[in-house]
């Protein structure tokens, strides 16, 4: 998973259209997305009684 992140932002880095203040709020963006699905599932995870 974060192997793939790191490949999609070397791309965006190549594209050399984007300014570095774009590039790291898309990569903030990218890390609270990650951080929210792994909330939920660890929520998720908690709420399911284990034997």
């Amino acid at each position: 998973m974060q192997h793939r992140i790191r490949k999609m932002f070397a791309l965006r880095r190549n594209m050399k259209k984007e300014s570095a203040v774009d590039l790291y709020s898309k990569k903030i963006e990218a890390a609270q997305t990650e951080i929210q699905t792994a909330m939920s599932q660890l929520k998720k995870e908690m709420e399911t009684p284990h034997p």
